[in-house]
């Protein structure tokens, strides 16, 4: 199977991708170990800011996520 090609990273990241790519990875289990699925609504300026700050950053968007909530519940967490 031929490597498909995204463009930049910022459209990847955005879901600028074909419906096909998008199947694929759906499809693909959840690798992160240790980690715990969650799944929760966000606001598209929150998506498309996770998105670019991820790009910008060479991150995954769910580090991005996983620093926000680090920093913003750091006094809870142990």
């Amino acid at each position: 199977m031929a490597k498909k090609e995204f463009g930049s990273k910022v459209d990847h990241l955005l879901g600028n991708y074909s419906g096909e790519v998008e199947s694929e990875i759906r499809k693909k289990k959840n690798t992160t170990a240790g980690g715990i699925k969650r799944a929760y609504y966000l606001t598209p300026e929150q998506d498309r800011a996770i998105a670019l700050k991820a790009a910008t950053e060479g991150m995954k968007k769910n580090e991005v996520v996983q620093e926000a909530l680090n920093q913003y519940l750091a006094d809870y967490l142990e």
